[in-house]
């Protein structure tokens, strides 16, 4: 399993995940942290699978809808944290990492969730 992100459409970030709740975490921390960067002004994710021929493929409900739960509840272990962080190095190096004070704050603590 792994989530994707692409802010300003076209720079894809990937990082694997074990479990839903994870994705959820991460994704929900990423979508918080793009709202403190003024260059990103449009993004797109969601959360992949391993498809039966061995592509990655959205991963989706019965209904052909995102299968991520917004009442998924996200763990007490260092993913989020560890997937920020990955997320900080691709956004450096797209160049859409503006230093903000706010911007660091969210890095280094994580989600907001974990509290």
């Amino acid at each position: 399993m792994q989530i994707y992100w692409m802010p300003n459409i076209g720079n894809e970030f990937r990082f694997e995940v074990k479990t839903p709740e994870s994705a959820r975490g991460c994704l929900d921390a990423i979508a918080d942290f793009d709202l403190t960067l003024p260059k990103v002004n449009c993004n797109v994710g969601g959360c992949e699978v391993m498809g039966d021929e061995m592509e990655w493929e959205e991963w989706l409900d019965a209904d052909g809808e995102d299968a991520l739960s917004s009442e998924l509840i996200v763990p007490a272990d260092d993913s989020v944290k560890d997937c920020m962080k990955a997320y900080q190095v691709h956004l450096e190096g797209c160049g859409l990492l503006g230093r903000s004070r706010r911007s660091r704050k969210v890095i280094q603590e994580g989600d907001r969730n974990e509290d």
